[in-house]
């Protein structure tokens, strides 16, 4: 695997001493991977690299790590470019912006003075939001969707967690702003019942997004669902994915200290290795770097 050009397009970093995250740092949070304690103290750039050390690790994409999102977010986009300058990691930035803020713009001008932003992510509906509302309810929200409109133009992609829950508000979303690159993450959150009617859901969802042209996947998130996660377990998702968009719209994330609780980074490589061994040598290509170079403009 080494061979080819690597992009880690979905990891994270933080320092709790430098930015404030409640999920580490305030009570635990329901989480579905069960307790993440191991999670709770700092994750540097130099735990990153070491991490990867050996593997061919390219270039990678680091997606916010959930910062406090009543502080500056743009202060962890300033952090992150400044370790940039440093180390060369990360190569791009997706930021955490409250894209239903009335003060949205001004936001996305602080985020992109610093020159790794590539693209946002909204977790959850951000404090100028009702409480309460749903992501699914946040996609329609019309202030959130005026924040929205902004990323195009500004040639902003946007990671998005969907599961089969906002497939319907994401497919208008990603139909109604056909000039914003729209991420998938984690796989497109498969059931973790995987029931024939949970799984036909699921993929109708994919497959619909999949047919925008516009939408792209991430083959990450894999110790999400199972800290004993097998290659046996990701191959009927990783082949679904791959087949509903394609390799040239489908990329490789680590999801890395995330998934961590569940893998050295040395297992997930060799099961990237497994799981794309049936493909030929153009497809692992781009899955491995040549996707997220393109969409976060490496």
């Amino acid at each position: 695997m080494t061979a080819v050009d690597i992009v880690d397009s979905h990891h994270h970093l933080w320092d709790l001493a430098v930015g404030r995250y409640p999920w580490l740092q305030g009570p635990p949070i329901p989480y579905a991977g069960g307790d993440y304690a191991d999670l709770r103290r700092d994750y540097r750039i130099e735990d990153y690299l070491a991490d990867i050390a050996g593997h061919g690790i390219a270039a990678s994409v680091h997606v916010e790590a959930d910062w406090d999102p009543n502080g500056d977010p743009a202060a962890e986009t300033a952090w992150l470019q400044a370790i940039a300058g440093r180390h060369g990691y990360p190569h791009a930035i997706v930021a955490q912006c409250d894209l239903g803020a009335p003060d949205v713009a001004a936001q996305l001008a602080r985020h992109g003075a610093h020159r790794n932003l590539r693209g946002v992510r909204n977790l959850r509906p951000g404090p100028s939001l009702p409480k309460g509302l749903d992501a699914a309810a946040m996609f329609d929200h019309p202030d959130w969707r005026r924040g929205f409109a902004l990323l195009g133009p500004r040639n902003l992609s946007y990671d998005m967690r969907m599961t089969p829950r906002e497939a319907a508000s994401a497919l208008r979303l990603a139909r109604d702003f056909p000039q914003t690159t729209i991420v998938i993450t984690h796989l497109g959150y498969p059931p973790a019942a995987a029931t024939a009617e949970a799984v036909a859901d699921w993929r109708g969802g994919l497959a619909a997004m999949a047919a925008c042209p516009n939408v792209v996947a991430k083959l990450s998130g894999f110790g999400m669902y199972s800290r004993q996660w097998t290659v046996a377990m990701m191959q009927p998702w990783v082949d679904a994915l791959i087949d509903e968009f394609g390799p040239q719209r489908c990329m490789y994330g680590s999801n890395y200290p995330v998934d961590r609780l569940g893998a050295p980074y040395a297992r997930i490589m060799a099961a990237m290795a497994e799981l794309l061994a049936r493909r030929d040598a153009g497809a692992r290509a781009a899955i491995m770097g040549g996707t997220a170079r393109r969409v976060y403009r490496i």
